[in-house]
């Protein structure tokens, strides 16, 4: 289920290394190859965006490549795509991403679209690869206000970060490169605070050389807050339907504690059964579960 929550799974950094060093190495080089367009407009190469209309789960927007700055305008025009798809089916709205990352500058603003939209992301595949977000990417892949990794298999999930660098070369001064540095490190910083992200993932990421690509964890996506609802959308949520249940926040957090233990399992099984186009029982034992816990007036 594409963009219905967030789903554990523990095996997602054992299943990477049983995938072999092969198999690493082939993922470093795809995402050094987004590297190179980091910053740079003018080498052509842009992203695949489509809008997708999936019910029952979400209205999508795709995002599949490197991203470069002509997919900010693509990408305004798919999302006005996707509000149309809205209005008429009242379905969620998300935004898929497979794509090795790209310009810098481009992967911010389309993150800012996608916050006030108040869109999802996720991870997703692209036919016979595992599902990829690396460098820029990453800057995109946080302007969701709920932010999931592949739902059909989580540890298969490649989450990568690095520094950011422009793409000038020759020589220059070293007072100018420590200004070209100081702007850099600042302007993500601040993006990354709008989104509210903790400062330690800027930190990480500056101190990642642009050369290497540093894949992370389970744990250490949870930890820089990269996994699960925005803080703020989290409560502005959580006022509204407890307002709505006619019910405390304090009851409604107690209630969420239900439906973690008791539905989330059955939420991971209708998102497999989706995705692999099987049987609806998994989803209409999700559905009455959470109907339980959460009854609908």
């Amino acid at each position: 289920m594409a963009c219905a929550g967030v789903v554990q799974d523990r095996a997602w950094h054992a299943r990477a290394e049983s995938k072999g060093e092969t198999m690493n190495k082939h993922y470093v080089r795809l995402a050094l190859a987004g590297l190179m367009l980091v910053l740079s407009p003018t080498l052509g190469v842009s992203a695949t965006i489509t809008f997708k209309e999936a019910p029952p789960v979400c209205a999508q927007i795709r995002i599949i490549g490197p991203i470069s700055r002509q997919d900010v305008v693509v990408f305004r025009n798919t999302l006005n795509q996707l509000r149309s798809a809205q209005r008429a089916s009242h379905l969620p709205g998300c935004v898929g991403l497979y794509s090795p990352g790209g310009d810098v500058d481009a992967a911010m603003e389309i993150g800012r679209m996608i916050r006030a939209a108040q869109l999802q992301t996720n991870v997703i595949y692209v036919s016979g690869t595992r599902a990829l977000c690396a460098s820029s990417c990453v800057l995109v892949f946080v302007g969701g206000v709920r932010r999931m990794p592949a739902l059909a298999d989580p540890s298969d999930t490649r989450l990568g970060i690095h520094r950011p660098f422009d793409t000038e070369v020759g020589a220059k001064p070293q007072d100018r490169a420590d200004t070209q540095f100081k702007v850099m490190a600042a302007k993500l910083r601040a993006y990354l605070a709008e989104m509210n992200i903790p400062e330690r993932l800027a930190d990480e990421m500056i101190r990642t050389p642009p050369e290497s690509v540093r894949f992370l964890t389970r744990e250490e996506a949870e930890q820089y807050g990269l996994l699960g609802d925005d803080p703020a959308y989290a409560d502005m949520e959580v006022s509204a339907k407890a307002n709505k249940l006619g019910i405390s926040k304090v009851e409604y957090y107690e209630r969420q504690t239900r439906y973690e233990s008791e539905c989330r399992p059955l939420l991971i099984n209708c998102s497999q059964a989706l995705l692999l186009s099987q049987s609806q029982e998994p989803c209409n034992r999700y559905y009455q579960c959470k109907q339980r816990i959460f009854p609908e007036k």
